[in-house]
């Protein structure tokens, strides 16, 4: 089962390939200076192991693309081949160095050009080369694993254009850039073109705030309950002490009613023992009688001690 972030990329993908007419009989919907940025976002954060003439992608889609364009944006002879017959393939793209330099130096700057779509084209490619964003059911962060800091920095002034807040960090494994507001992963995935699978996002931290509020009212309605059976249980102690000591049938009616109430129904709440008592009477005046048997009960284990 595909990872929700190799979905994303697939989705990206297939849609870059038809907007930049690699399909047959597709039109092409992106300008020249759009299959520049794209390129450049590729090229310039390759996940290769530091040969500059590697570009090494476990998406064969992918690869292809880059080569297409390579060829047709700035006639590029790159090779594409798989690197192994494993289950799980990769596939390297081999060009020269010095055609690297070329794109990369006639594309300076491109994603910050008067076309908007220049700077999405370019954080596209960027993800597709290097990034990866979690399964919302799992949590919210995006990142981008970068070889080159220089190339981060670049990133973040790119992703800064759409008031994305980018955060670099560095590790073992080299730099990255990253997201973890859920808000601004829902912004760059709309942003890219898979507006789809942001507001699954989205649709994932509602329900998660729905279960959250869910079992936040449980927690508290279970809370309260015990509250209830507890502060009923001790009631019905004291009104069981008083029977035993037969001073419960010299009390007044009205407190005698309290506590046959209380014994009749020991577990629902005030509110409902008032609803279910012959006479009137309000939530206050019977608690207030309930707390007086207690209170006697007390009193009287008090002098029976003594």
């Amino acid at each position: 089962m595909e990872s929700f972030s190799s979905l994303v990329k697939k989705h990206l993908c297939e849609k870059s390939a038809e907007e930049f007419g690699v399909s047959e009989g597709n039109r092409i919907k992106r300008k020249n200076c759009c299959a520049a940025a794209f390129c450049r976002g590729a090229l310039l954060f390759l996940p290769g192991d530091g040969d500059r003439e590697l570009f090494r992608s476990d998406r064969e889609d992918f690869s292809e693309l880059i080569a297409y364009l390579m060829i047709s944006r700035f006639s590029a002879e790159p090779r594409l081949f798989p690197k192994s017959k494993t289950k799980a393939e990769s596939f390297e793209l081999f060009f020269s160095v010095s055609e690297q330099d070329r794109i990369l130096g006639e594309t300076e700057g491109i994603a910050f050009s008067s076309c908007r779509d220049c700077a999405v084209m370019f954080l596209r490619a960027a993800f597709l080369s290097c990034g990866t964003v979690m399964d919302p059911r799992k949590g919210y962060h995006a990142a981008f694993y970068i070889k080159n800091p220089c190339s981060a920095d670049e990133l973040i002034e790119v992703l800064a254009l759409f008031d994305i807040e980018g955060k670099k960090s560095t590790s073992s494994k080299g730099n990255f850039v990253y997201l973890k507001e859920s808000g601004k992963i829902e912004d760059l995935l709309s942003l890219m073109g898979a507006q789809r699978f942001s507001l699954e996002l989205m649709n994932r931290k509602i329900e998660k705030s729905i279960r959250g509020n869910i079992n936040r009212r449980q927690n508290f309605d279970g809370a309260n309950l015990q509250k209830t059976v507890n502060g009923a249980q001790h009631v019905i102690e004291a009104i069981h002490y008083l029977e035993k000591k037969e001073v419960l049938p010299t009390l007044s009616e009205p407190m005698q009613k309290a506590a046959k109430l209380r014994l009749s129904y020991p577990e629902v709440s005030l509110k409902e023992l008032c609803s279910r008592s012959e006479d009137e009477i309000t939530k206050s005046g019977l608690n207030h009688r309930l707390q007086k048997l207690c209170q006697l009960a007390e009193k009287l284990k008090s002098e029976e001690e003594k």
